[in-house]
């Protein structure tokens, strides 16, 4: 008995699926879950290719729900999800496969609305995990932030975002305050091969001056008072992951030298401790400062700036992305306001103003 029909579908106003997206290459998989779904009621659509899948969704990326096999994505579900954000559609996913491990399970359901799916010859869970989805599809991935645009300049940026994810060397992040520097840090690490593994944010200059050597590197029970406990810091927690050091230009300057020596050796030794254990990180920072500016005024040391500053990543801030003034604007109406005023919209005098 079918779930509901395609009139209905396309007629209710709310928390329902409009189009699903199917995306596999085997071409009798194409055809049996095609002609499942549109027994089923809902109008669906095979892609072969994350392009295609791309440009069905900048056609239409509201209300879908997208379907892929295992393989779709040789790099797996965490990176399908990255590179969908990263393109801007924050759309729930169902995959269709073998169970995954149960740390990609746990990560890619902080990144958003997903399912998993065995496919048996009855659909039974699929038909299952889909319908779970249906009601997500007006929703935007809970924790997993798209990164919108269409302009040449954030396009750019997302090239560079995918150049740089499979490279393990220290990136820094410019830009001014509001840009999304710490949303271009997660996409980089969510796309590179560390993408399992923890993503450790440090707001540098939110960290109390007496402790952020502690919180960085880790200490030994009663090394200094109130130190009770041993602990490990930031350092050790991103061990096989990414490091992310927020506004870096805020570092306290009698620091600096021990985060060079970090850099170099990539070993920590806590306070109190007499030896240390090398952890395997990457390294990427930001600031929205002037970077030459805090070298020539002794804030920053220029070779600890040398050796974060290996890849730049420039973002971009809206007045050179004039273009993507539109696309936020309606995202940001339709995210705030609450389901049942969903058709307010943005007049054309106001949005030329």
């Amino acid at each position: 008995m079918p779930v509901t029909n395609e009139k209905k579908l396309r007629s209710t106003g709310s928390g329902v699926c409009h189009r699903i997206l199917v995306g596999t290459r085997d071409e009798n998989q194409q055809s049996w879950l095609r002609n499942a779904l549109r027994e089923w009621g809902y109008p669906a659509t095979t892609v072969t290719s994350p392009d295609e899948l791309a440009a069905e969704l900048e056609r239409c990326s509201q209300n879908v729900v997208v379907v892929l096999d295992d393989d779709f994505y040789p790099d797996g579900p965490v990176a399908a999800l990255a590179s969908l954000l990263l393109d801007g559609f924050a759309v729930p996913v169902l995959f269709l496969g073998d169970p995954p491990a149960d740390k990609v399970v746990e990560r890619t359901s902080k990144m958003g609305a997903v399912a998993f799916s065995a496919v048996d010859s009855e659909l039974k869970e699929f038909r299952h995990c889909l319908n779970h989805l249906e009601g997500c599809c007006e929703a935007r991935l809970e924790l997993g932030v798209p990164l919108l645009g269409r302009s040449s300049a954030i396009r750019e940026l997302r090239d560079l975002i995918r150049n740089v994810a499979v490279s393990n060397a220290p990136v820094m992040i410019t830009g001014e305050s509001g840009t999304g520097k710490e949303l271009v840090a997660r996409a980089i690490h969510d796309l590179g091969v560390r993408a399992l593994q923890e993503f450790v944010p440090v707001n540098v200059a939110a960290l109390p001056e007496t402790l952020i050597e502690s919180m960085l590197f880790g200490h030994e029970k009663g090394s200094f008072t109130g130190a009770d406990q041993r602990q490990g810091g930031y350092c050790e927690r991103a061990h096989r992951g990414t490091l992310f050091l927020d506004e870096i230009g805020e570092m306290n300057r009698d620091l600096q030298p021990k985060l060079l020596r970090f850099l170099q050796n990539l070993t920590v030794q806590r306070i109190g401790a007499t030896t240390s254990q090398k952890v395997d990180v990457r390294i990427i920072s930001a600031t929205n400062r002037d970077v030459k500016q805090l070298i020539d005024y002794g804030l920053l040391r220029e070779d600890l700036f040398f050796r974060l500053h290996v890849i730049p990543v420039y973002v971009p801030p809206l007045r050179e992305r004039r273009d993507d003034i539109p696309l936020l604007a309606n995202a940001f109406l339709k995210r705030k306001c609450p389901p049942w005023r969903n058709k307010l919209s943005i007049s054309e005098d106001l949005m030329e103003r």
